[in-house]
């Protein structure tokens, strides 16, 4: 197993990444090149920006974790595959990738566990209905931070791929 290291970027002192030394340095080179996005952007620029030109253009980049100003910008491509995975195979097949967005993001609370998360939710129309209205009685994408743009873009996607509308 590669080892995990936990660094800052060098391209902003708000980023923090993740994982492996190989995807973590290529990433932060990656991120170095990009030249002055960090410095007169807002933090939802950022985060929309790392989505869609890192995370979505670089495989390796999609095997870390990146953080800006301690928030974990959001793997999109990882809740899909998972989300359509659930959809096949039914609530079970959650990952912790997804289990995580759903407690630290979308408004509901832990339940102490993967499996009790399921157990409030066992169907895939239960999830449906969850983002249609969280644990919060608000929808899901009505209740996310406009900083969150991440978040927001990955419950939009969400949302179609469950057919909400």
């Amino acid at each position: 197993m590669k080892k995990k290291i936990d660094i800052k970027s060098k391209a902003s002192n708000k980023i923090r990444l993740i994982g492996s030394d190989e995807y973590v340095n290529a990433t932060d080179d990656v991120l170095l090149s990009m030249g002055d996005m960090f410095k007169n952007n807002s933090e939802g620029e950022i985060r929309d920006w790392i989505q869609k030109k890192v995370i979505h253009v670089y495989k390796f980049a999609q095997k870390i974790d990146i953080l800006y100003d301690g928030n974990t910008v959001i793997n999109d491509i990882k809740i899909l595959k998972n989300l359509r995975k659930i959809k096949r195979q039914g609530m079970e097949a959650m990952n912790d990738d997804f289990y995580d967005f759903l407690h630290l993001s979308c408004g509901s609370i832990a339940h102490f566990s993967k499996m009790g998360w399921i157990s409030c939710y066992p169907t895939i129309n239960s999830l449906k209905k969850f983002f249609i209205k969280n644990e919060f009685g608000k929808r899901v994408l009505n209740d996310i931070p406009n900083w969150k743009t991440d978040t927001i873009n990955t419950v939009k996607k969400i949302e179609k791929e469950l057919n909400i509308g």
